[in-house]
């Protein structure tokens, strides 16, 4: 039964909650037609149905506007980041482009998302400074050749549906929170076994996701140069680990006052990545992604290159320079560098003062 609903919500999306929602009205139905037989059954029993009917109406409300919320997250303008939107106009298109947000973040990593508001979807690119740091242009409009794929692919796969259908879910636990509400906990508590299901089929389609937007990717581009961005992304990863985090967070659990903040440690070892012995030696570790764990979102990045038709490994170009100096402006590279940083700092001392 459990499969059979999972099937049905990434087919139907949230059309699926009529699963939960017309048993609900039927026996609501069948309650208030008792009414007049047997009047003190029904009051009685009232306490259990009344508060399944309203959470029934509820979750109908969620289904009919599901996630519908303008979101304040601010973009970055042409004249802050010039170079990323030119790239993401080549990549995407001028129409597609100009329904975008494109955020800078402190992520190693970039992706997509979408906002829904009442005058529409509105996609969101999140773009990580890390990675502007350590990729040159070619390998970010790669990455963002793989992130249009996944926008286009999402809407085929069954993530967004599902999606939606959990943004119904969201909607009638703000009306009855778990833990708060005894309709919110019992709802939170028959949903377990669902949340479960839903949470493994959500890991299955991301990662069949991941090998579709690598190809989708390729042929909107060049096989090789999306197998080289994400070599460079393992090999970038692996270069912040060692250099960058662990040396960092060794600092911070011996530390009596905050450590350098990472972002000015990220620039100060970005240029290592544009040594193809560098990268190559890295890459010939054993696993320096880590094993292909079943719980994460994304395949074994080995089996990405694979699904491209790199059987073993392939001799890449390293950057050349810096996407940062030519994607954004100077002024807003140095002030988006200082708020991160600053963000840091703040956190690490409220930790060192506990």
């Amino acid at each position: 039964m459990i499969k059979l609903f999972v099937k049905a919500a990434t087919r139907f999306g949230r059309l699926a909650v009529l699963f939960f929602v017309v048993p609900a009205f039927l026996i609501g139905a069948v309650w208030l037609s008792l009414l007049d037989r047997y009047p003190m059954a029904v009051l009685a029993s009232s306490i259990v149905i009344i508060p399944m009917l309203l959470l029934a109406v509820t979750l109908l409300l969620g289904t009919l506007f599901p996630g519908v919320r303008e979101k304040s997250e601010p973009g970055v303008t042409d004249e802050q980041a010039p170079g990323i939107w030119r790239l993401w106009r080549e990549v995407a298109g001028e129409k597609q482009a100009n329904k975008t947000v494109i955020v800078i973040n402190e992520d190693y990593n970039a992706g997509i998302a979408e906002t829904r508001g009442f005058k529409g979807r509105k996609p969101v690119l999140f773009i990580g400074l890390p990675l502007l740091a350590l990729f040159d242009e070619r390998a970010v409009k790669a990455v963002l050749a793989h992130e249009l794929a996944h926008f286009q692919y999402k809407d085929t796969n069954g993530s967004l549906k599902l999606m939606d259908l959990e943004m119904s879910f969201d909607a009638i636990f703000d009306y009855a929170p778990p833990g708060r509400t005894v309709s919110g906990s019992v709802l939170y508590w028959a949903l377990g076994p669902i949340a479960k299901a839903f949470h493994k089929e959500e890991m299955r389609l991301s990662r069949a996701a991941e090998i579709k937007a690598d190809r989708l990717s390729a042929e909107l581009g060049d096989a090789y140069e999306t197998a080289r961005s994400l070599m460079l992304l393992v090999a970038g990863g692996q270069l912040l680990k060692d250099r960058v985090y662990d040396p960092l967070n060794r600092e911070v659990r011996g530390a009596m006052s905050v450590p350098k903040p990472p972002m000015m440690r990220i620039l100060k070892e970005a240029h290592r990545l544009q040594n193809a012995a560098f990268v190559q030696k890295t890459l010939l570790v054993p696993d320096p992604d880590g094993s292909d764990d079943s719980e994460s979102t994304h395949p074994n990045w080995r089996k990405r290159l694979a699904a491209l038709g790199y059987e073993e490994l392939p001799l890449i170009d390293p950057p050349i320079g810096s996407a940062l100096d030519r994607t954004l402006s100077r002024a807003f590279t140095a002030e988006k560098i200082a708020e991160l940083d600053t963000k840091w700092t703040s956190m690490v001392a409220d930790y060192l003062d506990r």
